[in-house]
């Protein structure tokens, strides 16, 4: 049923909305999405090319032409949908850019939105303060066991920065619990790209607050 999950037309032009900034930056949030991608390409383009001119400037004072490489940027916006129902719409937006260098970045943005609320659903809508220490050692302890290990201890020595490993904003969820992403170089080195660490609710629960809009789902895992 469409309009029981978007009940009116505001509510639609506002998940676009965010699904938009989430995409290409607050600056486009009042465009539609394809109006927003074909300005944001025009504009990263134009951007690209006013390099164009400093670049040639530079080359023209190398003595030897062989000297002179152009640089090659490349940008890919990718988006998919994650998990709905008529009270969240999860979904994820990966960004690879390529400026130079050895290589390019990869950056992906889960965002769930609250369908009643029309609006970001945060950490601070599921679990009280004081929980996220547990949680945190709940990930860790995840994250080990995925890898193969016994011990938190083990991801210090393969490179992880093991107290950087705490809930971030940057998840989804969907009915069966909640998965976590970490972007290159934040709890890891660049080769170990982007961990995922995927909780159940039979773990969550009891530290998801009875008042979260997130409670009920939970609770029937």
């Amino acid at each position: 049923d469409r309009e029981k999950i978007v009940p009116d037309t505001a509510g639609l032009y506002k998940i676009q909305e965010l699904y938009v900034t989430t995409c290409f930056s607050e600056a486009y949030s009042a465009l539609p999405p394809i109006q927003a991608a074909k300005k944001y390409e025009t504009a990263y383009i134009d951007a690209y090319r006013k390099l164009e001119t400093e670049y040639k400037n530079d080359y023209s004072k190398k003595s030897n032409p062989e000297d002179a490489v152009w640089m090659n940027y490349e940008q890919i916006v990718d988006s998919k949908t994650l998990f709905s129902n008529d009270t969240f719409y999860s979904y994820g937006v990966t960004v690879y850019s390529y400026t130079g260098g050895a290589h390019g970045m990869t950056t992906t943005i889960y965002q769930v939105i609250d369908l009643n609320q029309l609006q970001p659903l945060t950490l601070a809508d599921i679990f009280d303060e004081r929980n996220l220490d547990q949680v945190a050692l709940i990930i860790r302890e995840t994250l080990a066991r995925d890898l193969g290990y016994n011990e938190v201890s083990k991801l210090s020595e393969i490179g992880y920065i093991v107290n950087e490993i705490r809930p971030t904003e940057n998840f989804y969820i969907d009915d069966k619990g909640i998965t976590w992403l970490y972007n290159q170089y934040d709890i890891a080195p660049y080769a170990l790209g982007q961990p995922t660490v995927f909780i159940g609710y039979d773990k969550l629960k009891l530290f998801i607050k009875e008042d979260s809009p997130l409670y009920p789902l939970a609770q029937e895992e």
